[in-house]
C-alpha cells in the first residue's frame, strides 16, 4: 500500500504555517503588512511542494517514509514496533478531506501532513488489522 499526500494537504499545511508566522510575527514586530505577504508567500512557496513530496509506503514487514525535496527524509519502521497511530482532524483540514496521520512507534513519532481521510483512515486500519493477527 502506498499513499501521497495531496495539494489540498500541502495547502492546508502552508496556511497554518503562514497563520503561525503571522502571529508570530506580529506579536514580534508589530503589524507589517510586506512582512506578512513575504512570509505567506515563502510558506507556499517552500511548504506547499515539501509536504506534496511525502510518500508512504506499507509492506508485509515495514513501514518505509520518504519526504522533502532540498532536505531529504527516508525513514524505515518495522511494523512490529509500531505502538499506535492517530489521525487529526483540523476545521480546515476537514473541508479540504485532508487530515494528519501520527504514528507512534518505539523509539519515536512520526508526522505526516497532508494525507487525505481516506488515505490516512485507510493506514490506520492497516496498522489495526496489523494488531488483532
Amino acid at each position: 500500500m502506498q499513499v501521497q499526500a495531496t495539494w489540498r494537504g500541502g495547502a492546508v499545511a502552508a496556511v497554518w504555517a503562514a497563520l503561525l508566522g503571522a502571529v508570530i510575527f506580529t506579536a514580534l514586530f508589530g503589524l507589517n503588512v510586506l512582512v506578512l505577504i513575504g512570509w505567506t508567500a515563502l510558506c507556499f512557496l517552500l511548504v506547499m511542494p515539501s509536504v506534496r513530496s511525502t510518500r508512504v509506503h506499507v509492506d508485509e514487514r515495514r513501514l518505509t517514509m520518504r519526504a522533502g525535496r532540498i532536505f531529504f527524509l527516508k525513514q524505515h519502521i518495522p511494523l512490529r514496533f509500531i505502538t499506535g497511530c492517530t489521525v487529526l482532524r483540523t476545521p480546515l483540514g476537514r473541508l479540504s478531506r485532508t487530515g494528519v496521520f501520527v504514528l507512534s512507534f518505539s523509539g519515536g513519532v512520526c508526522i505526516v501532513f497532508g494525507l487525505s481521510l481516506r488515505d490516512a483512515a485507510a493506514l490506520a486500519r492497516r496498522f489495526a488489522l496489523e494488531e488483532t493477527s
